[in-house]
Formats: C-alpha cells, sequence, structure tokens
C-alpha cells in the first residue's frame, strides 16, 4: 500500500465537444454561470478555493456514481440538459442501472435507494427555494430602506432652503418682538444716515 500522508493535488483535464454534443454545450454554459456567480461572490483567494472545492465535489461525485455502475456516469452525462436536468431523470437513470460493481462482485441496489434519493434531493430543493424567497425578501427590504434612506437625504436637502423663502410670523409669545419705541429709536438713527 503506497504511503498517504498530507494533501493531494489532481489536475484533470477534459475537452467539450460543444458543436455536436448538445450535452457539453449546456455543461459549458451552466460552468461559465457558475464561474462568474463565484467570482462576483468570492475575492480571488475565495474564488480559487470556491473552484477548487466545486471540481472536488463534482469528481468525487461522478466517480461515486461509476463505483455503483460504470456505465451511469456516462448515462448521466448524456442525459445533461436544459429540460433534462431533473429529479425525475436521475431517479430513471438509477432504475436503468440496478446494480452495482463494488469490488468486483456484483450486489444489488437497495430497492429504496431511488426513493429515499428522491426524498433528500426534493428536500434540498425545497431549502433551496426558501433560500431564495428569504433572499428575495431581504433583497426587497434593503432595496425599501435604501430609498427610504433616499427619500430622507432629499427632504433634508431640501426642508433648510424651503425655510429661507418663509415670512416670519410672530409666535404665541410677542414678548420677545422689540416694542414700537424701540423701532421708533432705529428708524431715527437710520434718517440720520448713521447705519
Amino acid at each position: 500500500m503506497t504511503e498517504r500522508t498530507g494533501p493531494k493535488q489532481i489536475r484533470c483535464q477534459f475537452t467539450l465537444d460543444v458543436d455536436t454534443n448538445p450535452a457539453h454545450d449546456y455543461a459549458l454554459v451552466v460552468l461559465r454561470q457558475w464561474l462568474k456567480q463565484q467570482e462576483q461572490c468570492h475575492a480571488n483567494d475565495e474564488n480559487a478555493v470556491a473552484v477548487s472545492e466545486f471540481n472536488r465535489q463534482i469528481y468525487l461525485s461522478g466517480l461515486f456514481l461509476h463505483l455503483l455502475d460504470s456505465g451511469l456516469p456516462a448515462t448521466l452525462a448524456d442525459s445533461f440538459g436544459p429540460t433534462q436536468v431533473q429529479l425525475s431523470t436521475l431517479c430513471d437513470q438509477l432504475d436503468l442501472s440496478p446494480r452495482a460493481n463494488l469490488g468486483g462482485g456484483e450486489s444489488q441496489l437497495p430497492q429504496q435507494l431511488p426513493q429515499q434519493l428522491a426524498q433528500l434531493l426534493q428536500q434540498q430543493q425545497q431549502l433551496q427555494q426558501q433560500l431564495q424567497q428569504q433572499n428575495q425578501q431581504l433583497t426587497e427590504q434593503l432595496q425599501s430602506l435604501q430609498q427610504q434612506l433616499a427619500g430622507a437625504q432629499l427632504s433634508a436637502a431640501v426642508t433648510p432652503s424651503a425655510h429661507r423663502n418663509e415670512p416670519i410670523t410672530a409666535g404665541a409669545n410677542d414678548s420677545d418682538l422689540p416694542s414700537a419705541d424701540t423701532m421708533q429709536k432705529v428708524a431715527n438713527v437710520k434718517a440720520k444716515g448713521l447705519w
């Protein structure tokens, strides 16, 4: 047995025939969308980790399917397309591949596996829908708060200038106003030209 210490790096390179294979074309579209989404969500270092994790998960899940049935990954890959990526397609393919070749001997897959997998995938889809709804609600709340903030800032900017043109009116307390005698003295000083 070989010694296994520390992380091992595996590089995988393959080509997609997008001109003749619709599954390959759709895969390229999905991969580009995923990568663009990761670039928007993460910094460069985080993006590299996310891409590495994504590649590892895809590779290991394909290897798992290969161990269950060596033809299953190819069958699923050929079924890949915008209208075929559904839970029912996966369940149909699992039903078409009822045997697994594990360790050289053939064994029957548990009968409940497709149903359990369908339930798990359905739960995952429900969780994703809930998260999308919550994300949508939070986005709407954020937009509402931003609009309120913009309105408040606009209102604050408009209010002082609006008060500049308003006439000064006497309030309920006229004791702060100058008396008629004081006003007469001011008028006399102005008339003499001292102001």
